[in-house]
């Protein structure tokens, strides 16, 4: 979302996404790794990442002219750093091949943030929030995975000072749309969200963000840790229910009949069903007349 908008503001300049490492110096360019970088996908077990699967994931580790040789004095997280002779970014990478047949590399998290869900899958926040940011409802937002819970949510500061709860359900509809508009998985779509003004906006000198324009997911979460509970009581995995019953009013999109599971008119039956709980069965037809797809 910051590059499209980069590429708009300094449009016809060309502008360019840039990896780099304090340890290694510059790594890639719009996801095409340096021909002068050797890099490969260290498995990661643990979060069910693999460089043999479809795609290839797993942390990236890379080699570089220019890399560092050790810690000054710390020899102990020096041999942490290192696998092989490469150095361990701590980014997950994610390969895939561009429209042209090359290989590229989509950092996609970072290890230390990814979160296994109560349903065993894992969700890396960072890469869900990219996405999120498309939205025209988000100036800044942080999805929060909790391995309690089956799905994220997410606490959005909104572009505007005015904040209603009957906004709360037109976000997350809009975040539910981009989520499976992406094809993610039901853990990666939110289930709930709370808003926040933009005079609430997440800065450095706030304290909310890092000297280099990160955001501080951990100040984030202490400072907004009550408000994000909510979503979230203990002892539920299913979310708070407020968070459910918005969730509810922003899930009318589901569910997806198969077609080849189900004739055409159950396929309409379910959908109005979903869509209006008060509409009784018996009433969506009037007859047993068949329906021709046309």
């Amino acid at each position: 979302a910051v590059l499209a908008w980069m590429k708009r503001c300094f449009h016809p300049a060309l502008v360019v996404e840039g990896y780099g490492i304090t340890e290694c110096g510059s790594v890639s360019m719009n996801d095409a790794i340096l021909p002068s970088v050797e890099y490969k996908l260290e498995d990661l077990p643990e979060l069910g990442y693999t460089s043999k699967g479809d795609p290839a994931r797993g942390e990236i580790c890379v080699k570089t002219k220019t890399m560092f040789s050790g810690y000054f004095g710390d020899p102990a997280a020096t041999a942490a750093a290192f696998v092989d002779g490469y150095y361990r970014t701590g980014d997950i990478g994610k390969e895939y091949v561009d429209s042209e047949g090359d290989l590229h590399v989509k950092i996609i998290g970072r290890i230390k943030n990814v979160t296994k869900m109560a349903g065993g899958e894992f969700v890396a926040p960072e890469s869900v929030e990219s996405m999120m940011m498309t939205s025209v409802h988000v100036s800044q937002i942080l999805i929060d995975a909790r391995g309690s819970a089956n799905a994220v949510t997410a606490l959005v500061v909104l572009p505007t000072e005015t904040v209603a709860s009957s906004l709360e359900t037109e976000v997350l509809q809009d975040l539910r749309r981009i989520a499976m508009a992406a094809n993610l998985p039901a853990a990666e779509v939110p289930v709930g969200v709370r808003l926040l003004p933009v005079g609430s906006s997440w800065t450095a000198e706030n304290g909310l963000m890092t000297a280099s324009n990160k955001m501080d997911r951990r100040a984030i979460k202490h400072k907004y840790g009550s408000l994000l509970d909510t979503m979230h009581p203990s002892g539920s995995s299913g979310g708070s229910a407020s968070a459910r019953a918005t969730a509810a009013a922003a899930a009318v999109e589901y569910p997806h009949p198969n077609p080849n599971e189900c004739s055409l008119k159950d396929a309409i039956v379910q959908i109005v069903l979903a869509a209006l709980p008060g509409v009784e069965h018996s009433q969506i037809f009037s007859s047993d007349a068949p329906i021709t797809m046309v």
